[in-house]
């Protein structure tokens, strides 16, 4: 739907003729628009640089802002943001309200020595003859990272040199040259093998998925099989699709030693109760979308989000299955150390005014800010809880969006 080739002309003379980009869509990194020049005179450039407003950015860059928004990004922040901050506001342990909480429960598997693992994989998300992964990590007994150099790598495609890229560590990518693609048949299906340089307690393996793009990320493992020292541990293990961008990590851990058991779950459904509309979602990952704010033009947050099953019990969510972009307002360069993280959506001090249980962003140019709930295993979310902003209503949303990422 978008204008590819453009004719513009001022004052009826004919100022560019040609092609123009595309727009991005709303997970791309890329600015939006094209910039024609009147002129390439270098002097007046740098004037307009100077004086547009648009183009102005006095802000002092920190390396912790680029690393997570960025570069061009941290460069469009809205000239004129009003200063937000709750820096003195930290809750003393003494003063801290009373939050519901849901703690995990805590595993203990006992594992044998590892010498040598196979991963089978059977199954891709539907890209046709194609299927891949991103990258991978081995985790001990204590969910730490065995070093890859203690390991070595192949696949029985022959693409040695390729599955070496599942070891090097660049797992938050879209880049295909950081990223193990192969052929894919069904009736043959391929076969990663690791190889410990001498045994070792495996505890479970961190999957990242092919993610070169939103198209490709079907190319993605959704089934595999596990063996060890020759033995099946753990058979159709689901793997989710990887999103096809990099605005959270999509980490997926499986633990060998106790891996449950999937069960189909039932077909979702919908109901009306009391005008409110409860959809039950089959969720891996989904997404909200904060679409608009009531009225503050830079900022946007939220107080805190309940999920619920199907029995109406709530779904216990750890930080390990939340992320936000942008994280908080704490990604500006003229912030650092405000209370208002994203971790607060989930602590339970929902009903509350004091800021420093809410959660606050910044609303970037062109972009919405999101919310991300990551689950390893499907999981059926019938009713979801939000509590707005309170602090300063204006900055609470207005319009939000509920999206499945498949």
């Amino acid at each position: 739907m978008g204008v590819r080739r453009l004719r513009a002309a001022l004052d009826g003379r004919s100022i560019f003729v040609g092609e123009i980009d595309r727009a991005f869509a709303d997970h791309e990194s890329e600015p939006m628009g094209e910039t024609i020049l009147f002129t390439t005179e270098e002097s007046i450039l740098e004037a307009i640089a100077e004086n547009d407003v648009c183009l102005a950015n006095n802000m002092e860059k920190t390396q912790s802002t680029c690393d997570f928004v960025g570069e061009d990004l941290v460069l469009g922040l809205t000239p004129g943001r009003p200063v937000t901050r709750e820096m003195n506001r930290v809750p003393n342990n003494k003063e801290k309200p009373h939050c519901s909480t849901l703690t995990d429960v805590e595993e203990d598997g006992s594992v044998g020595k590892v010498k040598v693992i196979h991963l089978e994989l059977c199954g891709n998300w539907g890209a046709p003859g194609l299927i891949g992964l991103c990258g991978l990590e081995l985790l001990d007994n204590k969910d730490d990272v065995i070093d890859p150099s203690t390991m070595t790598i192949s696949a029985n495609d022959g693409s040695d040199c390729d599955s070496q890229r599942l070891l090097n560590g660049n797992n938050l990518t879209r880049s295909p040259d950081d990223m193990w693609l192969t052929t894919f048949d069904p009736k043959y299906p391929p076969t990663i093998t690791i190889m410990l340089l001498k045994p070792t307690v495996v505890k479970g393996i961190s999957f990242w998925n092919y993610n070169a793009s939103q198209e490709l990320a079907y190319a993605g493992v959704r089934l595999l099989n596990i063996c060890t020292n020759g033995k099946a541990v753990v058979n159709n293990v689901l793997l989710r699709k990887a999103p096809g961008f990099v605005l959270f990590d999509f980490v997926q851990d499986v633990h060998i030693d106790r891996h449950p058991t999937i069960r189909p779950l039932m077909r979702p459904a919908t109901h009306s109760v009391y005008g409110l509309l409860v959809i039950e979602l089959i969720l891996v990952i989904f997404q909200l979308r904060l679409l608009s704010s009531w009225g503050d033009e830079f900022y946007i947050g939220l107080n805190g989000i309940e999920l619920y099953d199907r029995q109406d019990k709530r779904i216990n969510v750890g930080p390990h299955n939340l992320a936000a972009f942008p994280e908080s307002v704490n990604i500006l360069p003229s912030v650092e150390g405000d209370p208002r993280a994203c971790l607060n959506l989930i602590n339970g001090c929902n009903d509350t005014n004091r800021a420093e249980q809410m959660w606050l962003t910044p609303i970037l140019p062109n972009r919405c800010a999101r919310v991300f709930f990551v689950f390893d295993d499907p999981v059926a979310v019938s009713t979801i809880v939000i509590y707005n902003y309170r602090k300063t209503p204006a900055r609470g949303v207005r319009h939000i969006s509920v999206s499945r990422l498949r």
